[in-house]
């Protein structure tokens, strides 16, 4: 596929092939003087043109860094060299195939992990991991962005884990889980404050599932297993490894307890949910608040069609669990699309009020606005930048209390190909920004990242 046919390499999805280091940035209005550290966003930015078709998720993993000190910024950014980037780049020419099939590798690339390593990018006991569900994490110099290997948690850990892991805060316990197993299972691992494995699970799945997210309670796990059915059988006959079969199948809720062993599993309406916001305990009861779509977007189904209209667009929803009728209820909470949820995760596991998204007006791919629900009041406000397009919104803290902090995004500036970083209030989200950080180039629409206060 040329450049021109996908629109994964167009306009602020294209690739931008350079790595730089840029300081000072023009910052408009005035940094916060208690926001320092960096802001890192992780995202698919393929080295060369992908030879055949190209899929969005299986770009070249790039890390942009905007670091904020003493009211100034600065901007580096760097491709993460994993095993397939290097011999690729060697090479001087791509050698895998960038859809969602076998890659037709290279006979140097046999049982070599090709994850790009290009989803989320996180810290972990003062270890920068970048994170894709295909692979290992692979952990990140901070100072350089410089790659430095896969991280194996000490050698606890050989599998390829999700790029959306699960930290609780109260107990400092780090969640995880891999879905991507040649044996076909489902494995839930959990990590203490010492860094030490302290459970590892297999658990039962109905059918093996495309698993990008799951979410945690005080006590208990949950996983969700959406029908996004995942095949390395039909991957490897040159087939999509995933496929939506809502057609056929139904969603199962399971929940374990902390150390994996099943409560309960449910099933419900088939339905796809990408990204999870919170989740915690009333009583018996699990509120479960997610981003959810009739079909899963960017996935093919048994015809090889891919939805492109508003089955695809999710909305912000809440499922409710009661553990002792053993029953599943499903509540709309903002019918507006939108993608990307996130909290304030110092409570994630726990009661929370305040949730923001990424939101849009209309089915597709632009988003147009940054939106901020407060569950408490149902209250929603929003900031629109109407023909610009934000990214996630990342919650900055600068309180105990919850919600009060900063919201950082990174809105890309259609008419002028080139990205800010901008920083809203987070209880005045509809406000004016606080500042805007310059990017004098375009950082291409990634997915996932987080801000690293500095030490």
């Amino acid at each position: 596929m040329t450049q021109s046919a996908s629109p994964f390499l167009q306009g602020v999805f294209a690739p931008w092939r350079q790595e730089d280091n840029i300081a000072p940035l023009e910052v408009i209005g005035k940094l916060p003087a208690d926001l320092q550290g960096v802001l890192l966003r992780n995202g698919p930015n393929p080295q060369f043109d992908p030879i055949g078709a190209y899929h969005w998720f299986n770009g070249d993993g790039m890390l942009h860094a905007i670091r904020i000190q003493n009211g100034q910024a600065c901007y580096d950014n760097r491709w993460i060299r994993t095993p397939a980037f290097n011999l690729e780049r060697e090479a001087g020419r791509p050698l895998f195939n960038s859809d969602l099939t076998q890659s037709a590798s290279p006979s140097s690339a046999q049982n070599m992990n090709t994850s790009p390593a290009n989803t989320n990018i996180i810290s972990y006991h003062n270890r920068l991991l970048a994170l894709c569900e295909g692979g290992l994490p692979v952990e990140i110099q901070g100072a350089n962005l410089h790659t430095l290997g896969e991280y194996t948690f000490g050698g606890q850990i050989q599998r390829a884990l999700t790029a959306h892991p699960r930290f609780d805060h109260r107990c400092q316990e780090f969640l995880t889980y891999s879905y991507i197993d040649v044996d076909g299972r489902l494995l839930y691992y959990r990590l203490d404050r010492h860094q030490q494995l302290i459970a590892k699970e297999a658990i039962a799945w109905p059918y093996a599932s495309m698993m990008h997210d799951f979410v945690n309670t005080e006590h208990t796990v949950i996983f969700s297993v959406f029908p996004c059915t995942m095949s390395i059988e039909r991957m490897m006959r040159g087939e999509s490894i995933f496929m939506w079969e809502g057609d056929q199948l139904q969603t199962h809720f399971i929940v374990t307890d902390r150390m994996g062993k099943e409560v309960l599993r449910i099933e419900t309406d088939p339905c796809y949910v990408y990204h999870f916001g919170n989740a915690y305990e009333e009583g018996h009861t699990l509120v479960i608040d997610a981003l959810k779509s009739a079909v899963a977007a960017l996935m093919p189904d048994r015809q090889g069609q891919i939805v492109t209209d508003e089955r695809s667009a999710a909305h912000l929803v809440r499922w409710r669990i009661d553990l002792q009728k053993r029953s599943i209820q499903l509540e709309d909470l903002d019918l507006s699309l939108g993608e990307f949820p996130r909290f304030d995760e110092r409570f994630n596991g726990y009661s929370y009020r305040y949730l923001y998204r990424a939101g849009q007006a209309n089915p597709g791919l632009s988003l147009d606005r940054i939106m901020a629900h407060d569950l408490l009041k149902n209250k929603k406000s929003e900031h629109i930048f109407g023909a610009d397009m934000p990214g996630e919104p990342v919650f900055v803290p600068r309180s105990p209390q919850e919600g009060w902090g900063y919201i950082l995004t990174v809105v890309y500036r259609t008419e002028e190909d080139r990205s800010d970083v901008v920083v809203l209030d987070a209880q005045q989200i509809d406000a004016e920004p606080l500042a805007i950080i310059k990017i004098p180039h375009r950082i291409p629409f990634g997915f996932h990242g987080n801000f690293i206060p500095a030490a």
